[in-house]
């Protein structure tokens, strides 16, 4: 039997992300000594790109104060 878990990180303003270059992939990590060894570290590829796309043009929207039932990414639970 196979099991997971999913979980959600809210990040704070104040966390430091960085962006890490590989040879076929970027990786967008949270590192752990900043989060009491809760880092997360996420390996995209050009794949990724409509999603990427999507989640920039949400946070645009949010940043310009738009409406939040525009937003296409729902809270999580």
């Amino acid at each position: 039997m196979r099991t997971w878990n999913d979980t959600t990180y809210k990040l704070d303003t104040n966390e430091h992300l960085m962006l890490c270059r590989h040879d076929a992939s970027i990786s967008l990590c949270l590192p752990g000594y900043l989060t009491d060894g809760r880092g997360i570290c996420l390996y995209l590829r050009p794949a990724h790109l409509p999603e990427l796309r999507d989640a920039v043009a949400a946070l645009e929207a949010l940043a310009l104060g738009q409406d939040a039932n525009d937003d296409p990414f729902p809270e999580a639970a």
